[in-house]
């Protein structure tokens, strides 16, 4: 297993990560900003993963484990991973 590299985590991400028992289940819906579009491997990589997103943008999301979140925070592609929050309706 790879390295970590929590420079790309934001804090929720990093949190549930810590937290995670199991490192193979899905802990969330997350988003993966890349340093531009990706190049093949880059989008072979985010098909393995069942990223949605456009071949052509820097954004894409992915429900991930902690395995993914470790492989993918070690590509230099990857500029940043963060915890997508579930918006909650206001109340009034």
């Amino acid at each position: 297993m790879g390295h970590m590299d929590y420079r790309k985590l934001d804090a929720p991400l990093a949190a549930l990560v810590d937290e995670a028992e199991d490192r193979e289940a899905p802990i969330g819906e997350v988003f993966i900003h890349t340093d531009g579009p990706p190049g093949q491997a880059a989008l072979a990589m985010l098909q393995r993963l069942s990223a949605k997103g456009d071949a052509n943008r820097t954004i894409f999301t992915a429900k991930l484990s902690v395995e993914a979140i470790v492989e993918l925070s070690e590509q230099s592609w990857v500029r940043y991973l963060k915890l997508s929050q579930r918006l909650r309706p206001l109340r009034r």
